[in-house]
């Protein structure tokens, strides 16, 4: 996260200017990034952003099963529920004019989709519903959450993901 908010510095945004943070799913390599240790406590990365996720997501990710629970982090889950700034989307769901979630499940059962529309154009951001060659990078990783590079090994560019 320590990256993302400094490509957000160079937009001129800080993270507490941040209103809406879409998850496409709650595993640690989508969410961790949500959450950031500052003295030794837990905290949003972006507080006064609205974390939307699908309903059926975040059922899952507090009682995973076996073959998912090494996913979800209990420390990623905590500080989102705390402080109301966990917005649980049910189905597709109008985030904003233009902007829409889609529950597709596949990857998770609540695993999301964006849509963006503007006019006549449209993208889709799929999430982990189609593999990419930065999903391949990351897997191994366990710890994304921390004031560091997030379990970062020499000679990965997260950037260029």
């Amino acid at each position: 996260s320590s990256q993302m908010i400094g490509k957000l510095r160079e937009l001129g945004l800080g993270p507490e200017e941040i209103d809406v943070v879409i998850l496409t799913h709650l595993h640690f390599d989508h969410g961790g990034g949500c959450v950031q240790e500052e003295s030794g406590t837990l905290n949003l990365t972006f507080p006064r952003a609205q974390h939307i996720v699908q309903k059926k997501e975040w059922e899952t990710a507090l009682a995973p099963d076996v073959r998912s629970r090494a996913s979800y982090l209990e420390e990623l889950l905590l500080p989102l529920s705390r402080g109301g700034m966990l917005r649980l989307a049910n189905g597709s769901t109008q985030i904003a004019p233009g902007i829409e979630v889609v529950n597709t499940g596949g990857h998770t059962r609540g695993h999301q989709v964006v849509l963006i529309s503007s006019g006549d154009r449209k993208a889709l951001f799929t999430g982990d519903l189609i593999p990419t060659r930065c999903e391949n990078s990351l897997r191994g990783r366990r710890r994304p959450i921390s004031s560091g590079n997030h379990g970062a090994k020499r000679g990965d560019d997260p950037a260029r993901c």
